[in-house]
């Protein structure tokens, strides 16, 4: 038999989880999902699974090398523009072919009260005074957040995967613990109970962030959503799991016995 064709999975989603699930069922095929460490506690994936960086472009180029890796599918969160970054660099410098799994950005429907903006600094700028903030962006944001402290009034609740190791960034508010995904009766009644006004969010797209977006429609809230980092060049990028399947066929067909 020929040596497996093979994939290396730049994971951290639920998409990422659930095409490694796919790939794992395939014949001759080799898959590593890569988690950043992000959380302390990741879901099992059912596949050869790696946590941590690489050490940069250069690091992953090594990596990609040492291993023999056919393809990458990066299927990371939309704003994880390092990891991205590095991915484009490391495959130019290796010629290793580069797929993205990005999901749709979602987009305003009737009933939503939504300011789009271009980063997180613009979100905190757009904060006005008094207002009660969700912040639904990420263990990343907490320190960019701490710039809200100045203004009057300002009260926010920051939601995390894992407990926080820092103090809360403002001099009114909580964290928020807990672990996605959220259904809208939950978001609903959360966002009532702290009496939100505002949410600020990433425009990560898919259907499992979904909730909280429904719910502020539902409440009248007004949603700060910040708009994507922009993508490197030299990928494919596709918006389904079935497409990246497709390609992953198609690659191994091309392949050959000596390259695979």
């Amino acid at each position: 038999m020929s040596k497996p064709f093979r994939v290396l999975l730049l994971a951290g989603t639920g998409e990422a989880r659930q095409l490694a699930g796919q790939l794992a069922d395939i014949d001759n095929l080799k898959v590593i999902a890569s988690l950043a460490g992000a959380t302390s506690d990741p879901i099992h994936y059912p596949v050869e699974t790696r946590t941590g960086g690489f050490g940069g472009a250069a690091g992953l180029a090594r990596y990609l090398n040492e291993k023999g890796v056919d393809l990458i599918v990066n299927a990371s969160h939309p704003f994880a523009s390092h990891m991205s970054a590095n991915a484009a660099h490391a495959a130019k410098a290796t010629g290793t072919p580069l797929l993205r799994l990005l999901r749709e950005p979602w987009q305003p429907a009737e009933g939503d009260r939504w300011l789009d903006v271009a980063g997180m600094a613009d979100a905190i700028a757009a904060v006005p005074d008094g207002a009660r903030v969700f912040f639904a962006t990420g263990r990343g944001s907490v320190d960019q957040i701490a710039a809200v402290g100045s203004r009057n009034g300002v009260w926010g609740a920051i939601r995390l995967i894992d407990p926080p190791d820092q103090c809360f960034p403002l001099k009114h508010g909580e964290f928020i613990q807990a672990r996605p995904p959220f259904r809208v009766e939950e978001e609903l009644a959360l966002m009532q109970r702290l009496n939100i006004s505002h949410l600020v969010t990433k425009n990560a797209g898919g259907a499992s962030g979904m909730a909280k977006l429904e719910a502020a429609r539902k409440l009248g809230i007004k949603v700060i959503a910040i708009n994507r980092p922009r993508q490197p060049d030299g990928q494919t990028t596709v918006a389904t799991q079935q497409e990246v399947m497709a390609l992953v066929f198609d690659l191994m067909s091309q392949s050959g016995p000596d390259k695979a």
